[in-house]
């Protein structure tokens, strides 16, 4: 899981510093792609299982739903505020 998302995270690095620029898009997201597939098969379902053991059955329901909620709106936020952020407004 994370170590094959370090190897898309480097991938991803060599793509857009050594490949021209008409193939560093597909590369990117090829990479970004092979990264999201392993978080999705490491580290992705811990949280789930997680979550599942630390509430009691009389809430857990309730509390997973919100829990998927908030997940929910924190990615959408990540999303949609990422395109304010920049790396040359940063540096």
């Amino acid at each position: 899981g994370a170590f094959l998302q370090v190897l898309a995270m480097a991938g991803m690095s060599f793509v857009v510093t050594h490949l021209p620029a008409q193939y560093a898009g597909l590369g990117t997201v090829c990479c970004f792609s092979f990264f999201v597939v392993s978080f999705s098969l490491g580290l992705g379902a811990v949280t789930w299982l997680y979550l599942a053991e630390i509430y009691p059955m009389e809430i857990r329901g309730c509390a997973l739903s919100v829990c998927g909620v908030i997940n929910w709106l924190s990615c959408f936020t990540v999303v949609f505020g990422g395109r304010f952020l920049s790396v040359h407004s940063a540096c």
